[in-house]
This record gives structure tokens, sequence and C-alpha cells, in this order.
């Protein structure tokens, strides 16, 4: 079995050139790991997130009552905590970013409500 490196170093390399990322979140009601491949967007020291279900997707409900956040690229992970984002203009700035990644044909095939975002620090 490899092991996944628990350290944030090399994550922003790694996250360079690919399209989805693994994200882990702790289940609500028994606590269990829930692993999701994502599309994301890099900004600064800071990864983006878009639910695709807005703000009925689980796993940003499973974000909402413990913040605890696992990404994953490669054999890069990161353990933070993250903030869901329901402000409409910062959701709009999001949503236009990810449009400008995977176009906007993408974003309106596959994401059914656009009114919540994630945001998750990078070190």
């Amino acid at each position: 079995m490899t092991r996944v490196p628990s350290s944030s170093s090399g994550l922003t390399q790694a996250l360079r050139g690919r399209e989805e990322i693994l994200i882990t979140a702790t289940r609500r009601k028994d606590r269990r790991p829930i692993t999701h491949p994502v599309w994301f967007v890099p900004e600064r020291r800071t990864l983006w997130l878009l639910p695709v279900r807005g703000s009925r997707t689980r796993w940003l409900r499973h974000l909402r009552a413990d913040p605890t956040i696992a990404v994953r690229a490669g054999r890069r992970r990161l353990t933070t905590t993250a903030e869901p984002v329901t402000d409409r203009a910062t959701v709009r700035a999001v949503v236009a970013k990810f449009q400008r990644k995977y176009t906007r044909q993408e974003i309106e095939r596959c994401y059914t409500t656009l009114d919540a975002a994630v945001r998750v620090p990078l070190p």
C-alpha cells in the first residue's frame, strides 16, 4: 500500500494541471469519513470548491457540522478547516472562476444549484 504524505508540502504543485481532486469530510450522523471527487479552482492561498447541488450537497452539509476537510491531489494531502460561503457576490465570483477553468457549458451541465461555495485555505 502506498503511503500518502500528510504534509501540505508540494500540494500547490500537485494541483497544477489537475481537473479534479479528492476531498474527505466527516459524515454528520455516524462520524465516518466520506470521500468525494470534486472540481476546484486554486487562487493564491485559497482553494475554491463549488458543490454541484449548492447548499443541498451532502458533503457541504457535513462540512457545516464539522469543517475539517482533507484535500488530496495525487500523492499530496492537506487537512485543514473549510469555510462554507453563501454570500451571493462571492459565490458569483467563484462561479465565474469555475466557468473560466471548466467552461460555462460544463458548469451549466454539471451544476444544478449555484448558491454556495467553499473556501479552503492553503498554506
